[in-house]
């Protein structure tokens, strides 16, 4: 009986730590997927507008036919039903119903990033820089600073040339 107890006192932490959750996941721009949550898809980046990162879960049966989700299922909103891990890689699983079909399907969720199947939350979206002035800008913020007396004829010349030369 002694030994029982504590056998059951090494194993116990190990049961219990060794069970992780995965209810949440983090993508490598920062957004951060938690199971329950609603993604909006983008549009299917396939020739025939079908989702190439978005497939049937291999615990939906009965689909037969092309494992992507179909085109007419763009800008739509679904859950996140879970998110499982599969080969070591968290992958989140929506749930789909429509009127002849409900299942779920697995998310490549970085490759769908990437090419537009899904909507990234505004708050998540890698903001561009702003794009540089053109040389014709440049002339003219320069030749404002000339007219207001900030810069010397000699100064305004040195800087002209500047610009033009890039």
């Amino acid at each position: 009986m002694r030994n029982f107890v504590l056998l059951t006192l090494m194993l116990l932490p190990m049961i219990l730590f060794a069970q992780k959750k995965n209810d949440s996941l983090v993508t490598s721009i920062g957004w951060v997927i938690h199971k329950g949550d609603i993604i909006k898809t983008g549009i299917g980046s396939m020739d025939n507008g079908r989702f190439a990162f978005i497939q049937v879960s291999q615990a939906t049966q009965g689909l037969g036919g092309n494992p992507h989700l179909p085109a007419n299922e763009a800008n739509k909103e679904f859950k996140i039903f879970k998110i499982k891990v599969f080969r070591g890689k968290q992958i989140p699983v929506i749930t789909y119903k429509n009127t002849t079909f409900s299942g779920r399907w697995d998310v490549n969720i970085e490759g769908a990033i990437a090419k537009g199947e899904i909507i990234v939350p505004e708050q998540y979206r890698q903001s561009s820089p702003a794009p540089a002035p053109s040389k014709a800008d440049e002339l003219a913020k320069l030749k404002k600073l000339l007219d207001d007396g900030v810069l010397t004829k000699e100064e305004f010349e040195k800087e002209k040339g500047k610009i033009l030369e890039r």
